[in-house]
């Protein structure tokens, strides 16, 4: 084993030791309040004071004031449980994920309950693992390499915390034609239809608005906002005239 991996080898385990980690993967912030650090997450702040800090950093960011204290804030409204954080639901968000799957299990297998025992004595093994992903990480310029799997992956979680993505792939409520145009709230109207008939929650026509002006390009459509109120439209968007706005259907 070279040197150099060697003594880290060796520092990592001193300090596993020295703040008594119980299992693997190390939660960082686990170690950070062994070590003292103060963790605090952006929902246990004043409505004011989280946006301070998101300007500061929208993911989390550490701070030293000089009194001997040292914090750690984070963004917790982007978990590991749905893919998806309270507010913010753009493109840019899931950019920042990768979704990784795993094996199904076995019918057939039975759980080892010796499991964490056993990984916790190839401890070694597994940093040196991940220590070699570092380093092609590295020799990658900091881009992980996306599976075909993990790529439908991710656009199966968007369309899931999305319903605007599964909306635009709809062919019944409009289509996509040059020289066509529509109002922006009878194309809201059209998706909370669509929301109705598919038992999905609408969300708000100014997170529509958003949602839309972000997929515009790659729909080949046009928002105009340059007028002010009901004037707003949509080019290149043609409605369809059996579908109701509002009221019920023939089929309700």
């Amino acid at each position: 084993m070279p040197h150099r991996q060697m003594q880290m080898l060796l520092m990592v385990r001193r300090q596993i030791i020295r703040y008594d980690v119980k299992c693997t993967p190390i939660s960082g912030f686990e170690i950070a309040q062994k070590m003292g650090i103060i963790v605090i997450p952006y929902s246990g702040l004043s409505r004011k004071a989280r946006r301070e800090a998101k300007k500061i950093s929208p993911d989390g960011f550490y701070l030293e004031p000089g009194d001997g204290r040292e914090y750690i804030y984070y963004d917790d409204t982007i978990g590991n449980g749905g893919l998806q954080a309270l507010y913010d639901k753009s493109n840019g968000f899931y950019r920042r994920q990768l979704i990784l799957t795993t094996k199904e299990k076995p019918a057939d297998r039975v759980d080892d309950p010796f499991l964490v025992e056993k990984l916790r004595s190839e401890v070694e093994g597994i940093f040196l693992w991940a220590l070699e992903g570092l380093h092609h990480l590295i020799a990658n310029h900091y881009q992980f390499t996306v599976s075909e799997r993990t790529a439908n992956n991710l656009k199966e979680a968007m369309e899931q915390g999305n319903n605007v993505t599964s909306f635009l792939k709809s062919e019944v409520y409009f289509s996509v034609l040059a020289g066509s145009r529509c109002k922006s709230t009878d194309f809201y109207q059209a998706y909370v239809r669509w929301c109705q008939d598919n038992l999905e929650k609408p969300l708000a026509a100014s997170t529509f608005i958003h949602q839309m002006k972000e997929q515009q390009k790659s729909l080949g459509i046009i928002f105009d906002d340059k007028c002010i109120g009901a004037c707003r439209r949509f080019h290149n968007v043609d409605l369809n005239p059996f579908v109701p706005l509002s009221g019920k259907t023939p089929w309700d």
